[in-house]
């Protein structure tokens, strides 16, 4: 695999950052898919967005290659976290849209006409069932009753 010096620079400012910072993001520096705060479509993808999603089929990138998973149902929940905060969650629920083979549980490269390129975990649920079917919980804290981040 050739790097580019451009790449090379972006790798070696982000190892960089991660070590001054004390933070262990160095594996995450070399990849190239990796998505800046900006591009994260998951971070900002609300029920509305994704119940229009449903019934789209996204391109799930593997180890061993490429399958297709439909969104065929997105599940709403909202509960209380531990701080008393209201978390926007939702499940969306895929079948497997191919004759590819079945996926582990794990965090996959997604790619959809719309959304772009991003990562999502999955589980799969209904081992030995075809066709196959994965979960994905989207879990949002309501920004306002966040816990502060600030150091003090």
């Amino acid at each position: 695999m050739e790097l580019s010096r451009r790449r090379f620079l972006e790798s070696s400012a982000m190892v960089a950052a991660a070590s001054a910072t004390g933070f262990g993001a160095v594996a995450a520096a070399s990849d190239s898919l990796m998505l800046t705060p900006a591009r994260d479509v998951i971070a900002r993808l609300t029920l509305a967005d994704a119940k229009y999603l449903a019934g789209s089929v996204f391109l799930v990138r593997t180890s061993s290659g490429k399958a297709q998973l439909r969104c065929v149902e997105v599940t709403a929940t909202a509960e209380k976290d531990s701080d008393g905060g209201l978390n926007q969650a939702f499940a969306m629920k895929f079948l497997q849209a191919d004759g590819s083979a079945p996926l582990k549980e794990g965090t996959y490269r997604f790619q959809h006409d719309v959304l772009g390129q991003f990562r999502l975990f999955i589980v799969p649920s209904g081992s030995g069932v075809t066709p196959r079917s994965y979960t994905a919980i989207i879990n949002h804290q309501d920004r306002e009753s966040a816990p502060s981040t600030a150091v003090k």
